[in-house]
């Protein structure tokens, strides 16, 4: 008769214990899931309208991106430089050296860093955005 009171007890309170689980769970949807911000930012600046994208490689706070056009890397510059002052960058750097040109623009949070090379009729346009 003890065992089967002890049994009964515990019985009792096991059925209790899943009850509260089952609704707790109900009343609190949340409660197993990970919450959190998400810290991905996204790249965004406008293509030439000739252009193709080649790569896009999203990181943890940094972005690459590979664009290939038909203009001239001159034109390119000029197009993205006053795109980008527009928006709160200046000019940090500029290197030029044959059919190479590589420019970074810095705001107060952000880094762009683009780099130009002609291949004959294209132009292959490398930007490394960090944030």
């Amino acid at each position: 008769m003890k065992n089967i009171a002890i049994l009964l007890i515990i019985s009792v309170f096991w059925i209790s214990y899943r009850t509260t689980q089952y609704f707790e769970d109900k009343l609190n949807p949340t409660k197993n899931k990970v919450l959190g911000a998400t810290l991905e930012k996204r790249f965004f600046l406008p293509l030439p309208k000739d252009s193709k994208e080649i790569l896009r490689e999203d990181e943890a706070r940094n972005t690459k991106l590979i664009i290939k056009s038909q203009k001239p890397i001159t034109e390119l510059k000029d197009f993205y430089k006053e795109i980008l002052r527009s928006k709160g960058f200046a000019n940090d750097y500029e290197y030029e050296k044959d059919n190479l040109l590589e420019i970074s623009y810095l705001n107060e949070k952000e880094e762009i860093k683009i780099t130009f090379t002609q291949e004959g009729d294209e132009s292959l346009i490398d930007f490394n955005y960090h944030y």
